[in-house]
């Protein structure tokens, strides 16, 4: 799977995996299907609740609840990461072709792009048509040539997918540690570091940052703690608003 569509998935378990009861000291072969597979609160990995019998669930399910429901939460929001990329990619390849034939994107457009060891300038028309469709530098291409969008189709999108989460969002305007990017339009040098994330907030005040259009910058996971996401990438926060999609 290509690492820019990758959305949540629980690491393999070893086939002699020894698992214990939540609530009793018995070994345990049934996991909890509310937050089996689900992503930790803090480095995206997998953890399941294991009871040993239905008797031992029960018992536990008024304990378990928030967990579980915290768990699920976080998965739903990792499993949307993949989909919602697609469709970001999706919805600026369309508008790349609907400027083309408006002629709004052509030649005089011109966009500076590494090759081997060495920096070299192409205008946008002859460099959309060289890259492969789908590739993971047509994606680096599509999000320097549009940008970071999450109005139209992509704000529907991302409102369909995270609308059981009852998530608070924002949109957040953020000015990169790296201003390295894989294709720089020469017209938006001045914004060359400049990025746009959402931020989510789930009923249970974790936070997250979700990046679709990260591919073009070299960030290619979709969802990442937050604090994880502003200590390794963000050198300043440039604007924050409320998330309306439109």
């Amino acid at each position: 799977m290509d690492r820019a569509h990758q959305s949540h998935q629980s690491p393999a378990q070893p086939a002699d995996s020894v698992h214990f009861c939540a609530l009793c000291p018995n070994s345990a072969t049934e996991a909890c299907k509310g937050c089996e597979g689900a992503p930790d609160a803090t480095e995206g990995l997998a953890e399941t609740t294991y009871y040993c019998s239905a008797t031992c669930q029960t018992a536990d399910r008024s304990d378990h609840k928030s967990a579980c429901l915290a768990a699920q939460a976080r998965k739903k929001l990792y499993e949307a990461g993949g989909p919602l990329q697609k469709t970001y990619y999706w919805c600026c390849r369309a508008m790349a072709m609907v400027m083309l034939d408006a002629g709004s994107l052509n030649r005089n457009h011109m966009i500076l792009h590494e090759e081997g060891s060495t920096q070299r300038t192409t205008n946008a028309v002859a460099l959309l048509s060289k890259l492969h469709p789908n590739s993971e530098e047509e994606r680096a291409y599509l999000g320097c040539l549009i940008g970071s969008v999450h109005t139209g189709q992509m704000g529907v999108a991302v409102k369909e997918y995270l609308k059981d989460l009852n998530a608070e969002i924002h949109e957040v305007t953020i000015s990169l540690k790296t201003a390295r990017r894989r294709f720089i339009r020469q017209d938006w040098q001045a914004a060359r570091d400049k990025h746009q994330v959402l931020h989510v907030i789930l009923k249970n005040g974790e936070h997250y940052a979700l990046d679709v259009s990260g591919v073009q910058f070299g960030l290619n996971r979709a969802v990442t703690p937050w604090e994880q996401y502003v200590e390794k990438h963000v050198r300043r926060v440039e604007r924050w608003e409320v998330f309306d999609g439109k």
